[in-house]
C-alpha cells in the first residue's frame, strides 16, 4: 500500500565530517576481509571491520534475516550514499576539487547526485517552470480553480523534456516547449536533425530513447490527451496513491516504467499531486534491482526491502545505520533520504560495485 506515509523532516544540521566519538560495537574477529564483498567495502572506509560490527548490530535491531543480507554490502551502500552527497556539499562550499573526496572510484567516474533535484538537468527543468508556469503564482492546491490548467502545461513540459533528456538540446532551443509554442519545437527538432544528421545530437546517450519519429507520435498522444490525463492524475492524487499516478503516466504509448517514474518524480518534486510524497511508493528500474541484489542474497519483495533501506538510512534512532556508525547522515534542506532517493542510489551503487570489483 502506497497511501499515508509522509516525508519526514529532521533538524540535524548538515556536516561534512564524521563525529569523533568512540564506537561501542566490538570488532568481528571472524570477518573475511578477502571476500569480494570486503573488497567493495574497503574502497569506502579505512575501518571496514568496525563498520561491519556496527552494521551487524543494526541488522539485529531491524530484524533483517542474516541469511538474506550481506553485511559488507549493506554498510558499503550507506557509506556510498554518504560519500557521494558529501562530494556535492564540498563542491558547493568552495572546497578545492582535489579535496572533494579521497575515493578513487568516485574521483575517476561519473555518478549522479543522491538527491535527484540537485542534478543539472532537473535544476534547469525546474528553473524554466518557475520562470514560466509558476511566475507570479503561489502554489495552486490540488483541486484549485487553476490547478488543472497548470498541471496540463507541466505535463507537456515534463514529457517533452524527459523523453529527450539532453540539456544541450533545450539550451539551444532556448526554453522548454509550452502549449502555445509546441509547433516551434517540432520545427526546431526537424531542422536540427536534417542539418546535423543523427539522433545523438538531439537525445541523451545516458539511456535508450525512442527516436525522433516515435518521439513525435508520443507527444501527439500527450497533447491530445492532456485534459483527461490531468484529471485522472488529480483523482489519483486525491486518494494519495502514487502508484495509481504512475500507471496513469505509463499508459502513454512509448513511455516505459523508467520514464514514467522520472515524470512522476518531477510532479512530486513540483508538489502538483497534493499530499502525495516521494516517500510512499517507488518503481525500481533494472539498475536499482541490480543494486538491491548486490545487498541482499534473496529478494522476495523489492518494495519492502527498499523501504527497509530507507528506514535504516534515517539520521537518528535505533534503526539508523548512520547513528550506529557514528556518522552524519546525508541530508538536504532539512529532509532525510526518501524512498525515491533510495531507488536512485541503488542504481548508482550497482555501478559503483562493478567499478570496485573490476567487472
Amino acid at each position: 500500500d502506497d497511501i499515508g506515509i509522509k516525508q519526514q523532516k529532521v533538524t540535524t544540521p548538515i556536516k561534512s565530517s564524521p563525529k569523533k566519538v568512540q564506537r561501542k560495537a566490538t570488532p568481528n574477529k571472524k570477518w573475511n576481509d578477502k571476500s569480494p564483498f570486503a573488497k567493495v567495502l574497503k574502497t569506502l572506509t579505512k575501518e571496514p571491520q568496525d563498520m561491519i560490527s556496527c552494521i551487524q548490530d543494526v541488522i539485529k535491531r531491524a530484524n533483517l534475516s542474516k541469511k538474506k543480507v550481506i553485511p559488507e554490502m549493506l554498510a558499503a551502500f550507506f557509506l556510498f550514499i554518504r560519500e557521494r552527497h558529501l562530494i556535492w556539499e564540498r563542491r558547493h562550499t568552495n572546497i578545492p576539487p582535489k579535496q572533494w573526496t579521497d575515493n578513487k572510484i568516485l574521483k575517476e567516474h561519473w555518478f549522479t547526485n543522491i538527491y535527484r533535484e540537485l542534478d543539472r538537468g532537473t535544476a534547469f527543468f525546474k528553473r524554466n517552470l518557475h520562470e514560466t508556469v509558476f511566475r507570479s503564482r503561489k502554489l495552486e492546491p490540488l483541486g484549485g480553480s487553476n490547478h488543472l490548467k497548470i498541471l496540463k502545461r507541466i505535463l507537456l513540459k515534463c514529457f517533452s523534456y524527459r523523453l529527450v533528456n539532453r540539456l544541450a538540446t533545450f539550451l539551444e532551443f532556448g526554453k522548454l516547449p509550452d502549449v502555445g509554442d509546441y509547433e516551434d519545437w517540432v520545427t526546431f527538432l526537424r531542422y536540427k536533425y536534417q542539418l546535423q544528421g543523427g539522433e545523438s545530437i538531439i537525445f541523451t546517450r545516458a539511456h535508450q530513447n525512442n527516436g525522433l519519429e516515435r518521439y513525435f507520435k508520443t507527444m501527439e498522444f500527450v497533447k491530445s490527451n492532456l485534459s483527461s490525463m490531468a484529471k485522472e492524475l488529480q483523482e489519483a492524487a486525491k486518494e494519495r496513491s502514487v502508484k495509481k499516478c504512475f500507471f496513469i503516466i505509463k499508459e502513454v504509448p512509448g513511455v516505459g516504467k523508467f520514464m514514467s517514474w522520472q515524470i512522476l518524480c518531477d510532479l512530486l518534486e513540483l508538489r502538483q499531486l497534493g499530499d502525495c510524497t516521494d516517500n510512499q511508493w517507488t518503481c525500481l528500474g533494472p539498475g536499482a534491482r541490480n543494486g538491491l541484489h548486490k545487498i541482499f542474497k534473496e529478494v522476495d519483495d523489492e518494495l519492502q526491502l527498499t523501504r527497509q533501506l530507507r528506514n535504516l538510512c534515517q539520521a537518528s534512532g535505533g534503526m539508523s545505520a548512520y547513528e550506529a556508525m557514528d556518522l552524519d547522515a546525508p541530508i538536504l534542506l532539512n529532509k532525510e533520504v526518501s524512498l525515491k532517493n533510495i531507488e536512485h542510489a541503488l542504481c548508482e551503487f550497482d555501478k559503483y560495485v562493478r567499478f570496485a570489483r573490476g567487472d
